[in-house]
């Protein structure tokens, strides 16, 4: 990603972050962390990556609550952005901290004598 592309992701990631947490009232959209922007090459579309607190179903119903706000997201950031193209977004869930969470239960686990162990994923 060029010095330019890498800027106007990390304006995306702000502008979003402000956006979903000051202008966005769907009741769906629950506790949402914008963790970073895949930009193209050309910038007309953007892959904002969000870490979702909350169970599964909340999560789910957070996901479709971003979906549903996408266009009111773009448009809001088109009022900021000074680019002549505002790229299209799309909404996706950014895994890396739940497997961050499970790694430290998994190494949390080899000194904590009282956790059961980890079962193989093939048993069921």
């Amino acid at each position: 990603m060029g010095h330019r592309n890498a800027r106007l992701a990390g304006e995306i990631v702000r502008y979003v972050s402000d956006i979903l947490r000051l202008e966005v009232h769907d009741p769906r959209v629950g506790f949402v962390t914008v963790s970073r922007v895949d930009l193209s090459e050309d910038g007309s579309f953007a892959k904002v990556l969000v870490s979702v607190m909350g169970s599964d179903e909340e999560r789910a119903e957070t996901m479709k609550g971003l979906k549903k706000c996408t266009p009111f997201v773009r448009s809001r950031l088109a009022r900021k952005l000074t680019v002549r193209v505002v790229p299209e977004i799309v909404f996706v869930q950014d895994l890396n901290l739940d497997h961050a969470f499970r790694i430290q239960e998994i190494l949390a686990g080899i000194h904590d004598p009282e956790l059961p162990p980890e079962k193989p994923a093939g048993d069921a």
